[in-house]
């Protein structure tokens, strides 16, 4: 499908078209009105000029991120994957300045998939589903299985807050 992506910046109207491909959408709308007006995260890698794209909404990974960062034992914060710590610094792909995407390698987001599995889609049994709604949802796989195609492509991945 093909979207316009918009930005302004410095007082300038920057535009992009682009032609998305979901992959895979774990996208829950948040708002009585049924819409995203929480908005979500975008990983994706491009070929022929398409955006093979997994998309997220925000609340589901502010949960699944937030759990991480609280079972972060002292000292072990700077060994979290970079884009976790981006998230929680509002740097990279969580920027202010990533109007159309920041660059991640493929690694940087395997590894970050890694980090939110058991917090998103590991076993979770003493936990009743209404208490974790964002659990189960194969996000973490979706994620890996889009880096690995990324790397046969040969395409550079890309990451946004939208």
């Amino acid at each position: 499908m093909e979207e316009r992506w918009t930005a302004f910046v410095d007082g300038r109207r920057l535009e992009r078209v682009v032609e998305v491909v979901t992959v895979a959408a774990f996208l829950e709308p948040t708002c009585a009105c049924g819409s995203l007006c929480m908005g979500r995260y975008r990983f994706w890698y491009e070929r022929a000029g398409s955006l093979f794209m997994v998309e997220v909404d925000r609340i589901r990974l502010g949960w699944a991120l937030d759990e991480l960062l609280e079972a972060v034992p002292p000292g072990g914060y700077a060994a979290l994957p970079r884009l976790a710590r981006d998230w929680n610094e509002d740097t990279g792909w969580c920027g202010l300045g990533a109007h159309f995407g920041s660059a991640v390698t493929a690694d940087e987001v395997t590894a970050f998939a890694a980090a939110l599995e058991p917090h998103l889609d590991g076993p979770h049994q003493n936990d009743p589903p209404h208490d974790r709604p964002h659990r189960g949802v194969g996000f973490t796989a979706a994620l890996q299985d889009l880096a690995r195609a990324a790397v046969a492509a040969g395409a550079p991945m890309w990451a946004m807050e939208d």
